[in-house]
């Protein structure tokens, strides 16, 4: 049935004047909900609510014209009746907008929070209120009738929220943490009576909400989020990796690598990675540069699985960190040393990138994996062990001891005639490695501690220096003999399978380079890792992963850039290296010792090298004869400390303007060398080497030249191939006339 256009006009004239007899003002009817107990009823014409801003058409006004009058209102009746009404939900249909209210302590519309450990915080007092506050505007009529109920009369409400004057005074201070804001806040004069109702919880999620509007761009995805906003700013490089089953954000310090690329400047790289630092559980690797024996952070990369598996496999993350060093090389990074602990993708990784650089474990990890190998109770049974490997390499050694069967060559199974003591026996059984005391393992960490810092620099007792294959010999044959006096056939197995077979070995032991690097272990990345994580991110609870590009571009990489321009520049007003403070108290404390006349070692300052064992060991390559020899010089005062730096040859601790002597073609000498200190057969025989070597006679001056001047062509020969094939080093190596 239609309805003709003057039976609508008197319809509506009909609703019109039915609402207008009911119409109050909006004080009215604040007034009528207190006094009647938060239950009214009252329509009020649009035009009448005095709303903030104008309003549209009475067919064109929305939900978003009426909420500022809608909470106004909402207000009002808190400040009456302390009765606090929140927005909960709206309808809006072609006629009518309905936007419906209900009391914050209504215990019916309250969230359910089952066994929330996290939830300590003392919430409000709620009650069976059944509160309603219903807004419905009537797009016809123009009316807006307002409905309110409440029946429980509980405990008022109580504001928690944060005073207009804290949330301005915590926006002028964004750029300080929210600890230091808070700090801040109680000795701002007349936020007495603000701090007792603000916590620093509330400080800190106003200022996380503050900071966001500067690194969040995606609030779903924080991969992209990050790279979006590392993208804008300028001091960085920011590129997103793909692989598959891996995914990852590598950013790169424009302003180190533009400084640092410089040829023959850089020539140690440190690697490493550490967890926990973002919510979405991507691992963090930096890549740091030696400069000065301080660390200096070229790029960090993101990398995280998405494949389940890829979490079992090292290739993806492989493929990943191919991608990152190679980026590393495009900025002109050749390192002579990369530094790394014993995890198998990051060496594949280098020694892929980087072919001809030395891969140096780090002495801490290799300590730290050995000590737990050690006490660790897992059966193992030695299956990797390769007895005919062994023996190429210790003449002594007997295949058949602590060799599987099927693992021994021709000649020493059963079948064969052998004649070795343990043919007989079958080292099948499961069981961990032998070392069961403490006094045990200490002993085995010594041969490692001593392996590990034997080098052909360095002369042994009586002034013997060797070669490196020399030196490899000698350290496996002492292992070997350590644990066949004790049958310890598990404990042989393990280490020269993992540890002095000749692919292992070149990964630890200094003794396989010719040049003796800077860094021993990877502790400039260590500190590194403790410095952003205590002194950054302590302050953000498992922050997103665009927070931490942010922190890692605005405070971090500023700060160390500071550091490594003060460092190139010798200003150490701004900046001095750490090492230099416990360079200086371990020469003084050397300077006090008392040297025992009665041990004869080989101290040599030219070279600066000593055979006693304080000087092995040392990570500054110190000792007392040394020392105290080098102050009878006279020139060690307090400029001494400031100026002097280390370097990779001979004689290691330089000023500014001396000389350091060349090793070009020393890990390819293929005979032991000595220096002129004199030798016997009894001290050959103690070394373990043959009395009938051939020992170098002293050259004169003019076979010195003649040396000098082959081993300089021979250097800038090496340069020009390395030239020709672009991968020039840049080795900086000083030469002077003996």
């Amino acid at each position: 049935m239609r309805i003709c256009q003057a039976c609508i006009n008197k319809n509506t004239d009909k609703r019109k004047r039915k609402h207008e007899s009911i119409a109050v003002t909006v004080a009215d009817f604040c007034q009528e909900v207190v006094s009647g107990g938060l239950n009214a009823s009252v329509s009020i014409h649009i035009r009448d609510v005095g709303t903030p801003s104008p309003l549209r058409e009475a067919n064109l006004i929305t939900k978003d014209d009426l909420l500022p009058f809608t909470n106004d209102l909402t207000t009002s009746i808190w400040q009456e009746s302390n009765v606090r009404f929140v927005h909960k939900d709206t309808t809006e249909g072609p006629r009518q907008i309905t936007l419906h209210y209900f009391c914050a302590q209504d215990e019916s519309k309250a969230k359910r929070v089952v066994n929330d450990h996290r939830d300590r915080h003392d919430h409000m007092r709620r009650g069976p209120c059944e509160s309603l506050l219903s807004f419905a505007y009537d797009r016809i009529t123009e009316y807006l009738l307002i409905t309110a109920s409440h029946e429980d009369n509980h405990p008022p409400y109580i504001e928690k929220n944060i005073p207009l004057v804290v949330r301005d005074f915590i926006e002028k201070n964004v750029k300080h943490s929210p600890a230091q804001i808070y700090q801040m806040m109680l000795r701002e004069p007349g936020f007495e009576q603000h701090c007792d109702s603000v916590s620093d919880s509330q400080v800190r999620y106003l200022w996380h909400n503050l900071t966001s509007r500067i690194w969040l761009r995606d609030k779903k995805d924080p991969l992209l989020s990050a790279n979006l906003y590392a993208n804008e700013v300028d001091r960085v490089k920011c590129l997103h990796l793909t692989c598959p089953g891996y995914e990852g954000l590598l950013i790169i310090n424009k302003v180190a690598t533009s400084n640092l690329s410089r040829p023959g400047l850089v020539q140690e790289l440190v690697m490493d990675a550490t967890y926990g630092t973002n919510s979405a559980a991507y691992s963090l690797f930096a890549i740091l540069a030696e400069v000065d024996g301080t660390g200096i952070p070229l790029a960090y990369a993101f990398t995280k699985p998405i494949a389940e598996k890829a979490r079992n496999t090292g290739a993806p993350l492989m493929e990943m960190l191919h991608q990152v060093l190679r980026n590393i090389r495009e900025e002109g990074f050749y390192p002579a040393v990369f530094h790394c602990d014993k995890d198998n993708a990051e060496i594949k990784a280098i020694t892929s990138i980087f072919p001809i650089a030395r891969v140096q474990l780090c002495y801490w990890h290799v300590l730290r994996a050995i000590r737990s190998k050690l006490k660790s109770s897992t059966s193992t049974v030695g299956h990797l062990y390769d007895p005919q490997e062994a023996k190429n390499v210790i003449p002594e050694l007997e295949i058949c001891w602590g060799s599987r069967i099927d693992r021994r060559s021709t000649g020493h199974r059963p079948t064969d005639h052998c004649l070795c003591p343990s043919r007989n026996s079958r080292y099948t059984s499961p069981g961990r490695l032998e070392p069961s005391t403490v006094t045990e393992r200490d002993a085995v960490l010594n041969l490692i501690h001593r392996h590990f810092n034997y080098h052909p620099f360095f002369p042994f007792q009586g002034g013997l220096k060797r070669n490196a294959a020399s030196i490899r010999t000698m350290c496996a044959s002492e292992m070997y003999a350590f644990c066949r006096e004790r049958d310890w056939w598990r404990t042989w197995a393990y280490f020269w399978s993992e540890w002095y077979e000749p692919a292992k070995w070149i990964l630890w032991a200094r003794s396989a380079y010719y040049l003796l690097p800077v860094l021993k272990t990877t502790m400039v990345l260590e500190s590194h890792w403790r410095v952003l994580k205590q002194d950054y991110l302590h302050q953000y609870n498992r922050p997103r992963m665009d927070l931490v590009v942010h922190c890692l571009v605005t405070e971090v990489m500023p700060a160390m850039d500071r550091k490594m321009s003060a460092l190139l520049s010798g200003n150490q007003r701004i900046y001095k290296a750490d090492w230099r403070r416990e360079f200086k108290k371990a020469w003084l404390d050397a300077r006090k010792s008392t040297i025992n006349e009665e041990t004869q070692h080989a101290p040599d300052l030219q070279y600066w090298v000593c055979s006693c064992k304080k000087f092995l060991l040392s990570r500054f390559l110190l000792c007392k004869h040394l020392i105290q020899r080098k102050e009878l010089t006279g020139c060690v005062d307090a400029d001494y400390f400031r100026k002097v730096r280390r370097v990779r040859t001979p004689p290691f601790w330089i000023l500014p303007g001396e000389a350091c002597f060349p090793t070009i073609g020393v890990e390819e000498s293929p005979t032991d060398v000595f220096d002129d200190h004199p030798l016997d057969e009894e001290l050959l025989q103690d070394e373990g080497l043959d009395s009938e070597i051939e020992i170098d006679i002293e050259p004169t001056p003019a076979e010195k030249l003649a040396d000098l001047k082959a081993t300089c062509a021979e250097f800038l020969e090496l340069c020009e191939k390395e030239q020709e094939i672009g991968l020039m080093a840049g080795l900086s190596i000083k030469f002077s006339t003996p």
